[in-house]
């Protein structure tokens, strides 16, 4: 229903959602675009420590993307699908979900080295003390060590079925600088502008940035128009 609503608009939807795949459940990111699902991306590392006990719901992702058969449509499913824009190459955008990015090895590492200028995270972080400093501080160093835009969206006020309280944390950084964070425990919507043409300057400057020689991860296509400014 949500993929119907973006028919005609410029844009690329990403929503959190859970996915029944071959009798097990997975947690997922689909991703929308002109009235159409892209793909699931698959989480790859499942918190189940302190309040989290997300492995009695979900089962890890799986290692490497395939198609499956979802309303009726073949729609790529596994982690680290990359999205290019059709009418600018040049802006690749992949996902990651909450966990991986506090994972040793994030998923959107190998997403960077394969082409991804852009991070989104679907996020569902809970409020502790001190974490939302911390959380800032590792969307930012995320976003410096991949030379990359990364939009995090977090879960926020209401939407908690548990003890546990989402303060709608939303950040976005680029290249290690927050260009807009949200209030927390207001729902609050941010915007924000980032230059994909300065991050691939960048990239191309740094010596220590390697790309990935063998590239295999999966590339769908979305539409998006341009606008001259």
């Amino acid at each position: 229903e949500i993929a119907k609503q973006t028919k005609g608009m410029e844009s690329l939807v990403f929503v959190g959602m859970p996915l029944a795949v071959d009798g097990e459940l997975y947690n997922v990111a689909a991703a929308l675009n002109d009235g159409h699902i892209l793909g699931f991306t698959s989480k790859s590392f499942l918190p189940n420590y302190g309040e989290f006990y997300e492995m009695r719901q979900f089962r890890q992702g799986p290692k490497k993307a395939r198609y499956i058969m979802f309303e009726g449509q073949e729609i790529l499913f596994g982690p680290q699908l990359l999205y290019q824009a059709d009418s600018m190459s040049e802006l690749i955008v992949s996902a990651e979900i909450c966990e991986d990015v506090w994972s040793p090895v994030p998923p959107s590492i190998q997403s960077a080295r394969e082409g991804a200028l852009i991070i989104v995270n679907c996020s569902a972080s809970d409020e502790t003390i001190g974490k939302a400093g911390y959380r800032e501080k590792l969307i930012s160093g995320q976003s410096a060590r991949l030379i990359s835009g990364y939009v995090y969206a977090n879960a926020g006020d209401g939407e908690s079925t548990t003890d546990l309280v989402f303060g709608g944390h939303n950040i976005i950084a680029e290249n290690g600088t927050i260009l807009k964070v949200s209030e927390r425990f207001t729902n609050e919507t941010i915007y924000s502008e980032i230059d994909v043409h300065r991050l691939l300057s960048e990239r191309r400057k740094n010596t220590t940035f390697l790309t990935s020689e063998e590239r295999s991860l999966p590339k769908v296509t979305f539409k998006l128009g341009l606008e001259q400014t």
